[in-house]
């Protein structure tokens, strides 16, 4: 008995070294994200500033690798309800019997049964259309530079 309590105080005393382990590791983790983030962003402006090569992208050699800077381009949400519908997609979640039932009749009369509905984005689309020159309201294009190493 005496030896079974404290094997249970022993584990719980690991548990809690364990969760404490989790948190300072998953701090270290975040520090070095950030330090990432901070020097990803240094590297692209001193990239920027170099005057433009002949050809190519702009370009940092060192010793061991290369930094080059690619432009890119990303679609960005400003208003996503103002976003037309025909850039969007519908997930539905409802019960199995109101599936069955709207396969049987193809009828709306089933829509009072949904118990969620989810509008997403279709991101690529918005983008291709913008890239055409179509107006999409609450989307805009986003030009960027990106930071390869090789």
């Amino acid at each position: 008995m005496v030896l079974s309590l404290w094997m249970l105080s022993h584990l719980e005393a690991q548990a809690e070294l364990a969760a404490k382990e989790i948190k300072r590791l998953q701090a270290r983790k975040k520090r070095m994200e950030n330090g990432f983030a901070h020097l990803e962003a240094y590297c692209i402006t001193v990239l920027e500033a170099l005057p433009e090569p002949k050809r190519g992208p702009k370009k940092l050699e060192g010793n061991t690798n290369t930094l080059a800077l690619s432009p890119s381009d990303r679609c960005v949400i400003t208003d996503e309800p103002a976003i037309p519908t025909e850039y969007k997609t519908v997930a539905i979640e409802m019960p199995a019997t109101a599936w069955e039932k709207i396969v049987e009749t193809c009828g709306t009369g089933i829509v009072h049964q949904l118990t969620k509905q989810d509008l997403k984005v279709r991101l690529a689309d918005v983008k291709k259309a913008l890239k055409a020159g179509l107006d999409v309201a609450g989307a805009d294009l986003q030009f960027c530079g990106n930071l390869r190493r090789s």
